[in-house]
């Protein structure tokens, strides 16, 4: 007899899934930034789960879309800011289609920490 898994259930399995992607993705990034003043761990779980979102809802459409690109992106926007990225020529950057979206994130991240060491 075999095993039928419902909607619900494969719903459920994915937002779980999700959840530990989430997770693993925002204590990568923690590691590698340092905010000054320092976030307490509350305020950082809650301004990374926000931007998370924002990262998940621009990746999670494409498919080829690797780990090391949803840690990259949301140091993006650590360092860029919501606006910069959204609305400037790194937005440009990020949707120019001639490229795969790895290379555009590898792009999107080497600039911010170029700009960022330039103090911009």
């Amino acid at each position: 007899m075999p095993i039928v898994i419902s909607n619900d259930q494969r719903a459920a399995y994915q937002t779980v899934l999700l959840q530990d992607f989430r997770d693993d993705v925002i204590a990568h990034a923690r590691r590698k930034i340092t905010f000054a003043p320092e976030l307490s761990p509350d305020d950082y779980a809650k301004v990374a789960a926000r931007v998370f979102d924002r990262v998940h809802a621009y990746l999670r459409n494409h498919d080829a879309a690797t780990y090391d690109s949803y840690v990259r992106m949301l140091l993006v926007y650590f360092i860029r800011g919501t606006q910069q990225v959204e609305e400037s020529s790194l937005k440009e950057t990020l949707h120019n289609e001639h490229f795969g979206i790895n290379t555009r994130v590898q792009v999107a991240y080497d600039l911010s920490r170029l700009f960022l060491q330039a103090g911009y």
